[in-house]
């Protein structure tokens, strides 16, 4: 049970018509090795009696507490949690998903063990603001469940330009905030937030900012975490079985490459890393502007705001991976000039 001395950890948790699944998080939770943390459920946007259940939980568990936020969003969401956290570390684990049960323990092995460490020989010694663990992600497709992990093993120190360049070329680091562990100082202090317009990648965005004012992280690539894509989450929207994204949907993925907008301008003194979050961003606009062809109307997005970041990623130095992007890249040019797509003969 919590005492009255601050929670070492902090996890935040947003929630949102989850009530048969948020009770599994918790028990996992529950069985932590580690015991003194406290628990910030994020409630008031589900519609299927989630917050009843959240409100149930919290009554069991005095490390438990209900927050009630009405606007939605997940990163409106963490940010209230932030604002309320007391824990010296924080989480952030997504409320569907499963942790084994040292997750917690090993998250803080990587973050507080004392001393500062040598990433490689004859380079400086840097000291860790962060930490990471390996994990799992579990889906289920027309062939049955999948799983599939993170391949790298073991424990290492791994400087930040580094770090930034692997979070946007490995799948191991990638933007995620649930298998990473941060200072609540850190955030405090430099006044870092989750950006709430950004729908998509707003994690990763986050993150840069974060690493920024680190020296070092420590992976562990234990597996202590199970992501479970599921077909109606924010992420499972994206590719729906039967080909077809809306349009409201399309419009808010839009918004990650705003993300690797916002990103790229902070990455101006890290050209490397720059350089690859540019490959992405670039990727992302031309994979967004495939979704929009579907739609066969050469005037469907015409006052969409992706225009003005089809523009910029199209003055991108680009280095095409496949044969569509290369065919891509001339439309993405026209849009971003016109504001029309080019759409095949007689699909208008």
């Amino acid at each position: 049970m919590q005492t009255e001395a601050q929670p070492r950890v902090s996890i935040i948790v947003p929630v949102k018509n989850i009530r048969d699944l948020i009770g599994e998080m918790v028990k996992d939770l529950k069985a932590q090795s580690v015991t003194d943390w406290e628990l910030l459920l994020i409630t008031g946007v589900s519609e299927d009696g989630t917050d009843e259940v959240c409100r149930k939980l919290a009554e069991e568990d005095t490390r438990i507490t209900v927050l009630e936020r009405r606007q939605p969003g997940v990163s409106g969401a963490r940010n209230e949690g932030i604002e309320h956290a007391g824990g010296t570390y924080l989480v952030f684990p997504d409320g569907d998903d499963r942790l084994e049960k040292d997750y917690l323990e090993r998250l803080l092995a990587t973050i507080e063990e004392p001393g500062k460490h040598v990433m490689v020989k004859r380079f400086p010694r840097a000291s860790v603001q962060m930490g990471m663990t390996g994990y799992f992600t579990e889906t289920e497709d027309e062939y049955g469940p999948a799983v599939f992990a993170t391949p790298e093993s073991g424990v290492r120190v791994i400087g930040i330009d580094d770090l930034l360049c692997r979070l946007f070329f490995l799948g191991n680091y990638q933007g995620y905030v649930w298998n990473k562990i941060f200072r609540r100082d850190i955030i405090m202090d430099n006044g870092i937030r989750f950006d709430e317009d950004i729908d998509y990648h707003e994690d990763q965005l986050f993150l840069v900012r974060y690493l920024l004012c680190c020296e070092a992280v420590r992976w562990d690539g234990a597996q202590l975490y199970h992501y479970r894509l599921r077909e109606d989450s924010a992420m499972g929207q994206l590719n729906p079985q039967d080909g077809k994204i809306r349009k409201d949907v399309l419009e808010k993925e839009m918004t990650e490459v705003e993300a690797f907008h916002r990103m790229r301008k902070l990455l101006k003194h890290y050209s490397d890393p720059q350089w690859f979050c540019e490959q992405n961003m670039v990727f992302y606009a031309l994979d967004i502007l495939g979704k929009m062809e579907t739609f066969g109307e050469k005037d469907a997005f015409v006052k969409s705001s992706f225009r003005k970041l089809a523009k910029e990623a199209a003055k991108i130095d680009y280095e095409p991976m496949d044969e569509w992007e290369e065919e891509a890249l001339p439309r993405l040019k026209h849009y971003g000039k016109t504001g029309k797509l080019i759409v095949e003969e007689g699909e208008e």
